[in-house]
């Protein structure tokens, strides 16, 4: 495993977004530096042999620092038991979805009881969950032939134990008399963060696959000449430059299967232009699988900013987030699905797609501090919007389960009456674009 240099400014998701942010690294340590570099620290149970960081005279196996304990050079007078233990700096996986340990490492048998372990979720004096364990030789002595060159390395899984405050600790334990040695380098603790992510950087993959419900034309993956985002390869559907001879146009942009029944909540966030044409019927939606039922939880019949490289749209094009928590189950799926209207339409661009248990687009523009609430709902057709009052001047809009909108305006007060009892009983959506709300409404 060749050794990482870690950015700092990519610790946090929230950091990475631009990137597109897969994993959280929690620390990658190559033990270049001693311990007051590093924030590991040793500790011994039993016994007086430390462990050590740096680059040894000895029983080095990376050609640069590495932490290692040494029971043999310590001698006869050093007979155990001993048991010595590297502690890591605490890190957070509590959000996680999965996290994984990562490390090279050589471990020298020289007797039948030492052994090399390691714990999670444990601290200093503690005993955690067993990880790893083994009591047989690695590949040999330092220098041997099986060895150079082609030291062991480690990959865990351990998603089980989720805490604000893990630790790691790798453990040398050894009974009565002179043991072997462990080094340990290239050590790495990252969690993964998404369901689903892709910025179609690449050409389709297992991630998500397209499928054409109506007319001959499909989604596109790739750099368009025209109609980009951000000149990057993305997802797009350019219905105008198929000419008005070819529509009646459907397609949808389907998400693999992912299980978000693993943590509390689940987001969908995305980039995207939907440029309609006055007079046509066009939409763009988003609907996510619960198991039995696709639900429609993002309806577009409307410009956001306008044409690709109108001064509304440059460099700032929508991003939408949407709270898919109540749809949770271990056969997600979420699609994209754009239809021209049966005429000569527009055009649908999606890309830097996330799913994930963490908001980000919603840290970005403090949703989380807005307060909207409909009641009753249920209702006839007529009910109360409950808000705070950084809401109060959103444009909002209100969607049937075709895409049409039936309904818009401003909000002029922290309680706002709206009646829609004209329209036929059904399930209506209630968003308001700029802060990211989408609520659902039925009438009955």
């Amino acid at each position: 495993m060749k050794k990482i240099i870690l950015l700092t400014t990519c610790i946090l998701i929230f950091n990475c977004f631009a990137s597109n942010a897969q994993q959280v690294i929690h620390f990658n340590e190559d033990f270049n530096t001693g311990f007051g570099g590093t924030n590991f620290f040793s500790t011994t149970i039993f016994g007086t042999p430390p462990w050590k960081i740096g680059r040894p005279a000895i029983n080095d196996f990376s050609g640069s620092g590495i932490a290692h304990y040494n029971d043999d050079s310590a001698g006869v007078q050093s007979f155990g038991p001993n048991i010595s233990s590297l502690l890591s700096p605490t890190f957070d996986n509590s959000f996680a979805l999965k996290t994984y340990v990562e490390f090279d490492y050589n471990f020298y048998s020289k007797i039948t009881n030492d052994s090399f372990y390691v714990e999670v979720g444990s601290q200093m004096g503690a005993f955690g969950n067993i990880a790893f364990f083994t009591s047989t030789s690695a590949c040999g002595v330092w220098n041997s032939p099986s060895c150079l060159n082609n030291y062991p390395h480690a990959k865990i899984d351990i998603s089980n134990v989720k805490r604000t405050n893990n630790y790691i600790k790798l453990t040398y334990s050894w009974g009565n008399g002179n043991g072997g040695y462990l080094a340990i380098d290239n050590l790495m603790v990252y969690s993964d963060t998404t369901y689903v992510s892709s910025n179609f950087s690449n050409p389709l993959d297992s991630t998500f696959t397209t499928t054409i419900i109506s007319g001959n034309a499909n989604w596109k993956i790739g750099n368009p000449i025209r109609n980009n985002l951000n000149n990057q390869p993305l997802a797009y559907f350019d219905d105008d430059s198929l000419g008005a001879s070819n529509t009646n146009n459907t397609v949808h942009l389907t998400s693999k299967v992912f299980d978000n029944t693993l943590t509390p909540n689940s987001y969908l966030e995305f980039d995207y232009n939907f440029y309609e044409i006055p007079n046509v019927s066009d939409s763009f939606y988003v609907e996510v699988y619960d198991g039995t039922n696709w639900n429609k939880v993002f309806i577009r019949t409307t410009n956001d900013c306008g044409v690709w490289n109108s001064p509304n749209c440059l460099n700032n094009y929508p991003r939408a987030s949407v709270d898919i928590s109540a749809f949770a189950n271990a056969n997600c799926q979420v699609r994209f699905v754009y239809h021209d209207g049966n005429d000569w339409a527009g055009y649908l661009a999606i890309d830097n797609i996330m799913i994930s248990p963490n908001s980000i687009t919603s840290v970005k523009k403090m949703i989380v501090t807005s307060n909207f609430s409909i009641y009753p709902n249920p209702n006839h057709g007529t009910f109360q919007i409950e808000l705070s009052e950084d809401l109060i001047g959103e444009e909002y809009y209100i969607y049937n389960l075709s895409g049409q909108s039936i309904r818009s305006g401003n909000f002029k007060n922290r309680n706002e009456p709206l009646d829609i009892s004209n329209e036929k009983a059904g399930i209506y959506f209630l968003q308001v674009p700029n802060k990211g709300i989408n609520k659902k409404v039925v009438v009955y």
